[in-house]
């Protein structure tokens, strides 16, 4: 058994003599050229863009915490546009996403039955229609979301977050559009 480890030990250091004898010959030859290669990194704008959107969404999360009236909630969802695999998240007020169900059922309600089984809806109401019809819960919401921010500070910070992100996407989007 000794034999064995001296055997391994005189087999290291011999390993390690010409190791050393081997860096010793290339040193004294003329040095190497290296390729030198720099490598600059950007951070893309799109990170900005979802920076600013986590801030958006931050911010209505904390602002439904203080939220007592269910009509004032922001409902945010991951939706995909029609032809696109790209899911992103869309946010509503509660009382936009109740106006356009109703002019909807009223749409539906006033197209004849067998239009319906056809897939046609008589007058289907716009974004505009809808945006008109709540325009008076928009001002309560807005005088609302006023009253809440004045009332909690950490809300008040969570916009002035929510603020400083999109400004600081909006610059950078600038930037990069100046480049091109």
């Amino acid at each position: 058994m000794a034999i064995k480890q001296f055997m391994s030990l005189l087999c290291v250091a011999c390993g390690l003599s010409g190791v050393s004898h081997l860096t010793f010959a290339q040193s004294a030859q003329e040095p190497i050229p290296l390729e030198t290669i720099v490598v600059e990194s950007k951070v893309p704008v799109l990170y900005y863009k979802h920076q600013f959107e986590q801030a958006e969404l931050d911010f209505y999360e904390l602002y439904n915490s203080f939220v007592d009236e269910d009509k004032f909630k922001m409902r945010c969802s991951l939706r995909r546009m029609t032809g696109s695999h790209i899911k992103r998240t869309y946010c509503y007020p509660q009382y936009l996403l109740n106006q356009s169900a109703q002019a909807s059922s009223a749409a539906m309600s006033n197209t004849d039955p067998s239009l319906l089984r056809a897939g046609i809806i008589r007058n289907p109401p716009s974004a505009k229609m809808i945006e008109f019809l709540s325009t008076r819960d928009r001002k309560a919401s807005l005088i609302y979301a006023e009253e809440l921010i004045k009332k909690h500070p950490a809300l008040y910070q969570q916009l002035l977050n929510m603020h400083k992100a999109e400004q600081l996407y909006l610059n950078k989007k600038a930037q990069h559009n100046q480049k091109k």
